[in-house]
């Protein structure tokens, strides 16, 4: 057995004529709502090292919906792969007898089924999504427990101006599942350049738009709500402190608590903006002071630089950081020596904390009080080195 398979891996397992349809499903897989993409779990007879390339063409797909994970396995013919394949929705009701007018009117690129169109695996799933979300919309009429979220649902898309393709629901028993994409332009905010982006096997963190989805779960006692952000902004937003949304009360108004979230990103979205303008600006005003040369500094987030500096023919090195929690937090101030060096090799370094600093001040003012406290501290510098 084979573990941890690459898509050449999976691809080679089935015939030719059927790769390009399977690798759309990993290059067009982020399907729907969700921020995640599809995922293709490999038959038994496909995991072994001898596997047969004309036997067992099959394959289930993990598809995320609504905050679940849905099960629908691919069944191609042995004999004729370029057939239109058979679908098998494990563990669901959903078309289980469906009739020949309803898959000639809503799956119209499984009645006009083309191996050679590469996309038209990725189209059936799409256009089978769209009637699983009508399923599981009658679901939802017909539970008598839910019945109020039917009128917020239409409530949602006309005060928030949301459609069918922005919305999933998935009901079961006694619990319910909406998945809300949220409209939010995250245009404005600062690029985030990932540390190894320049290494060997490299993962970026999403290959796609931006995503901020909200899934608010009714379950039988309780409601929980839960943000999701696709990794990106994850990571952006993460080093800003990790947002922390409100809990859904069971009854809060469903429409005013995702205005609320709403705002709440914004707000966010905006402070993070202000922050980087701010280091920006922090760092304009180095870089235009006299006497400091420039050895390196981040010109892309702003968060640290090198500086050369001379007093009295003494040079040392001025090492600035900013953090995620500036200007509430004072800049990280460090001087290296350019004559010794440790016992391990690193040059001798000493932290300055002492110096003048306010939140209040302008990134002009903060600048200059530090640096006219490097000058005063200099002295003392020489005889530590």
């Amino acid at each position: 057995m084979m573990e941890n398979f690459t898509n050449e891996d999976i691809l080679i397992r089935y015939p030719p004529c059927l790769r390009d349809n399977i690798q759309q499903l990993w290059t067009n897989g982020q399907i729907g709502v969700s921020c995640t993409y599809i995922q293709i779990n490999l038959p038994p007879k496909k995991l072994d090292y001898n596997y047969d390339i004309d036997n067992g063409n099959t394959f289930t797909l993990n598809i995320p919906y609504a905050g679940k994970n849905l099960q629908w396995e691919v069944l191609f013919n042995d004999e004729d792969p370029t057939l239109a394949p058979d679908f098998d929705i494990i563990n669901d009701t959903f078309l289980t007898d469906p009739a020949i007018d309803t898959i000639s009117k809503h799956l119209p690129t499984l009645t006009n089924w083309d191996v050679k169109n590469s996309k038209c695996l990725v189209n059936v799933v799409r256009e089978m999504l769209v009637l699983y979300k009508r399923y599981q919309l009658e679901k939802l009429k017909n539970e008598p427990k839910f019945i109020g979220i039917q009128d917020e649902y239409k409530r949602i898309k006309d005060e928030l101006k949301l459609t069918d393709d922005d919305i999933e629901l998935f009901v079961e028993n006694n619990m319910m599942n909406i998945l809300l994409s949220l409209k939010l332009d995250f245009s404005n905010l600062p690029i985030y350049i990932q540390e190894s982006y320049f290494g060997e096997d490299v993962v970026l963190l999403n290959p796609g738009f931006d995503t901020a989805t909200l899934k608010i779960s009714f379950l039988t006692n309780r409601v929980t709500s839960y943000l999701q952000l696709s990794p990106r902004l994850e990571k952006v937003f993460g080093d800003y402190t990790t947002l922390h949304i409100p809990p859904y009360k069971k009854n809060d108004d469903m429409v005013e608590y995702i205005q609320l979230i709403y705002q709440m990103i914004d707000d966010k979205i905006t402070q993070i903006n202000e922050h980087f303008k701010l280091k920006e600006e922090y760092f304009s005003i180095l870089l235009s002071l006299h006497g400091l040369k420039v050895l390196e500094y981040d010109n892309i987030s702003f968060n640290a630089g090198w500086f050369l500096c001379e007093l009295d023919n003494f040079y040392f090195v001025v090492h600035i950081s900013i953090g995620n929690k500036f200007p509430q937090e004072k800049p990280g101030l460090v001087l290296r020596s350019i004559y010794n060096k440790k016992t391990n090799g690193e040059p001798q370094s000493l932290k300055v904390n002492n110096y003048p600093y306010s939140p209040q001040f302008r990134p002009e003012e903060m600048v200059n009080k530090m640096m006219k406290h490097v000058q005063d501290f200099v002295p003392t510098f020489k005889t530590f080195t």
